[in-house]
């Protein structure tokens, strides 16, 4: 079987949509533009660990709180019964960036660089920068400067919502450029991160300058890098390569005993069990290499579209499973390499055809959001 003859057997395109969802209006964006009345870089004298649901927790001079990653090595020692006076001297030797209420960015006392910003490199990054907020009442370090819909071809569920900006932080010299999208028909969204989308912008003489262009320069990017690839997403196929990396990730993440990695197991089953009979066994005992060649019945805005979907709504996304999901979304996103493999003639391939006998059952299912 040629690999064109594979990838001409399935049209998955609507299968992942949400069409209810169809219709409704614009997303309200994540973030609003925040005003702190006060911020400033604080030393801890006391510091107390505490759990909360099920989560740890630092208290800073019992003023402000932090919720420790559950990969925090604090975290660990604390649960196998490590005494917590022995654990404290890292937080009382970091240093917190607090802004108002909360604390938004800190860096312990093992991470602290030599660099950090004094209170006019605050006072210019905060109002010339700016700072923004969630709708859960989160403050970030970091603004939204422009925000458009994009339209990615005619079909229903192809609108995305795209902000452009940047993020900083007081312990960094550079400010760091962001373009995030939000699909619009289920509220996925992705960070997108590729090299021709990143800048760093040194805060030296000259930077509010350089945010301009470097805004400017990410618009440019999108235009004519990222939009065009997003409205060539549906008409392409992935290979059997990736959609066994795809079907591997979700196991992982279903393999993974940490309590809260997973939000909604039974979708993430479910999408799990959708890819399972196109990846078989005797799919899984080819080269992995050949399987660059042979396209799955899989588009590739649907596979973006379910590692989004489940990075963002059904995984923990600070989880190592969903960035991992959302890695493989950007490489979608970016890399043209799979398609340039999948125009090479393997029509000389021997294969068994039973490997995509059974994928119109496979990818039916009810749409996931």
């Amino acid at each position: 079987m040629s690999n064109q003859n594979a990838t001409n057997m399935l049209d998955v395109h609507e299968i992942f949509l949400p069409v209810a969802h169809f219709g409704r209006p614009a997303a309200k964006p994540d973030l609003e533009a925040y005003e702190p009345e006060k911020f400033f870089i604080h030393q801890a004298s006391d510091v107390e660990f505490f759990k909360r649901e099920k989560e740890t927790y630092a208290a800073i001079d019992g003023e402000w709180e932090i919720k420790l990653d559950r990969r925090n090595n604090v975290v660990g020692q604390l649960a196998l019964g490590v005494d917590a006076e022995d654990l404290k001297h890292s937080f009382l030797g970091g240093r917190f960036f607090v802004v108002d209420d909360q604390i938004v960015d800190y860096r312990l006392q093992e991470n602290l660089g030599k660099f950090m910003h004094d209170e006019r490199g605050l006072f210019n990054l905060v109002h010339k920068v700016g700072m923004s907020i969630s709708e859960s009442g989160k403050i970030r370090a970091g603004s939204t400067t422009e925000k458009f819909e994009y339209q990615a071809g005619n079909g229903e569920g192809n609108q995305f919502n795209i902000d452009i900006g940047f993020d900083w932080s007081p312990f960094s010299l550079d400010i760091n450029s962001a373009l995030s999208m939000l699909r619009l028909a289920c509220y996925n969204g992705l960070m997108v991160s590729d090299p021709v989308m990143s800048h760093k912008i040194p805060v030296m003489n000259g930077w509010e300058e350089n945010l301009v262009i470097a805004n400017d320069v990410l618009r440019h990017s999108f235009d004519h890098k990222v939009g065009p690839r997003i409205a060539a997403m549906p008409t392409e196929m992935i290979n059997m390569h990736d959609t066994m990396g795809l079907c591997d990730l979700i196991g992982a993440a279903l393999g993974d005993k940490k309590e809260g990695v997973i939000k909604n197991h039974n979708e993430v089953v479910r999408i799990h069990e959708l890819l399972q009979p196109v990846v078989t066994s005797e799919i899984r005992a080819m080269q992995k290499n050949l399987l660059k060649f042979i396209g799955a019945p899989i588009t590739a805005y649907d596979a973006m579209n379910i590692a989004t979907e489940l990075s963002s709504h059904h995984i923990d996304p600070f989880s190592p499973a969903a960035k991992k999901l959302a890695g493989f979304a950007n490489n979608l996103l970016f890399s043209d390499v799979r398609q340039n493999n999948l125009a090479v003639n393997l029509d000389n391939l021997v294969m068994d055809t039973k490997v995509f006998g059974n994928a119109d059952q496979a990818f039916f299912g009810v749409t996931c959001h």
